[in-house]
């Protein structure tokens, strides 16, 4: 397995790189569980490099574990459940955490002066972008600290 790279410049205009990563959701029998249109699917999340064989089949290929000594940890490919497919933005919340397309965000938007909720979108042409429940469209840099809520595939619980 290797990690992913692309060079890109930085915020300070110099050289950098970011991680070209993919999430996905992998079936599996587990409490965790999402839905995928209109469909209830146990499984857990996935992060790796996404490939397609000649059937259509989604993969994503990766690490399961942790790198520390004290954790083991293997390389695998997963089938991932169809449309949960989701590339990471290249930022984290204020937890650290790594945002990636599809997942629900909350944070204070500095050009309207209120926090709000976004849904984290991925257009080919402009990269990454948050947009609200307007469906309006907002760069990341004017809602950057925010923090993951959830994904477009979860449901509220109170709903279940």
């Amino acid at each position: 397995c290797d990690q992913h790279f692309f060079s890109a410049e930085n915020e300070e205009g110099g050289e950098g790189m970011r991680e070209i990563l993919f999430r996905g959701f992998v079936e599996g029998n587990v409490r965790k569980y999402i839905f995928v249109e209109g469909n209830k699917v146990n499984g857990v999340w996935r992060t790796g490099t996404p490939f397609l064989l000649p059937n259509g089949k989604q993969y994503i290929h990766g690490y399961i574990g942790d790198f520390s000594e004290k954790e083991e940890y293997w390389c695998t490919s997963q089938k991932i459940v169809p449309g949960t497919l989701g590339q990471y933005t290249g930022i984290k919340d204020k937890y650290g955490q790594k945002i990636f397309e599809g997942d629900k965000v909350k944070g204070f938007n500095d050009l309207i002066q209120r926090e709000e909720k976004y849904i984290v979108m991925w257009a080919c042409n402009n990269g990454f972008y948050f947009v609200d429940d307007a469906r309006t469209e907002w760069h990341p840099e004017h809602v950057i600290p925010c923090e993951i809520i959830g994904t477009v595939f979860d449901v509220d619980e109170s709903v279940d």
